[in-house]
This record gives structure tokens, sequence and C-alpha cells, in this order.
């Protein structure tokens, strides 16, 4: 889908875009603090531009100040991760990131954060164990997770297959 289809698909029909009736998700809010822009975010769950306009503010690469589209699927994930946890807000380590920034950090030559489709998180007061072994079960066969213990994030995708790994 090229650029222009993709933003037009937002002003004519944001619930086909984002796969979802926008009554189902009415009060539904990822509340995620980017420790880079110092900044608590409220994203709405709900399909529509505000939510397209404020995950792209949210997960823009710390170095270059670029953003990308984030994909909806992992914005739903990351609020049932949060959800599960009693709704306090997660931590975002990492959200998109450019080429540069990717090889700085040392990620994946193909990783999925280049593509909008991947977060690393933590949540103050929970265990990275916990958030690792809940946030498979909530990833379940559509993604990745990886607990980065060291570091102390747990990485979570949406590449459409399942991957778990340790660090």
């Amino acid at each position: 889908m090229n650029r222009r289809k993709f933003l037009l698909g937002l002003v004519v029909c944001p619930s086909v875009i984002f796969g979802a009736d926008e009554k189902e998700h009415k009060e539904k809010y990822l509340k995620i603090y980017c420790s880079h822009r110092k900044k608590l975010f409220e994203i709405p769950v709900t399909p529509s531009i505000s939510q397209f306009l404020k995950t792209y503010e949210c997960f823009k690469d710390l170095r270059s100040n670029k953003g990308s589209f984030i994909y909806p699927k992992l914005v739903e994930k990351l609020y049932n991760i949060q959800r599960y946890f009693g709704n306090k807000h997660l931590e975002l380590v990492s959200g998109f990131r450019t080429k540069h920034t990717n090889k700085i950090v040392g990620g994946a030559k193909h990783s999925l954060h280049l593509l909008g489709k991947a977060a690393d998180i933590y949540i103050p007061g929970v265990s990275i164990s916990k958030l690792y072994k809940v946030s498979s079960r909530i990833i379940n066969n559509d993604g990745g997770v990886g607990k980065y213990l060291k570091h102390g994030f747990v990485h979570v995708d949406v590449r459409g297959s399942r991957a778990r790994w340790r660090s």
C-alpha cells in the first residue's frame, strides 16, 4: 500500500485500515511513558486519525526524531499487557528506530523496530520475568517476545509468527 492510499484510508474509512469497530473500543487508552520525551502519552486504542498521530509522536526515534506508522495490532497488544497489570502505565525504552539508531544500539539488521512493529518496554514495580511471561501469553502466536534482564526491559513485536528468546 502506498502512502497516498494509506492516508486516504485514514480519512475515508479508518475502521477498515485499523480493523476494528470504534464503538467496541470507545474507552480504551494505552498509557505509555516515553522516557526520551519525558512525557506520558494516552493513546486511544480506538481506530482514528488521532490515534495515528499520537502513536506516531510517542514512538519516534529518540535520536533523529523521525517517526513511522506504528501497527495498530502492536498498540492493542501493549494495551492488553497494560490492562493485565491493572492499567499501570508502560515505560517505552524504544519504539520506532531509524537504521542509524538501530546500528548504534546494536539492533538486529532486520529489526521490527525499523517497521513500527516492535517496542521495548517495562513497567515500574513489575519484574522483567513476570512481564515477559504475561507478554508471551498476550502476544501468543502473533509475534515475538524477548527478555533482556540485564538491560531491564521486554521486547514485544507483532511479526505474525511466534518467537521467544532471552538475553
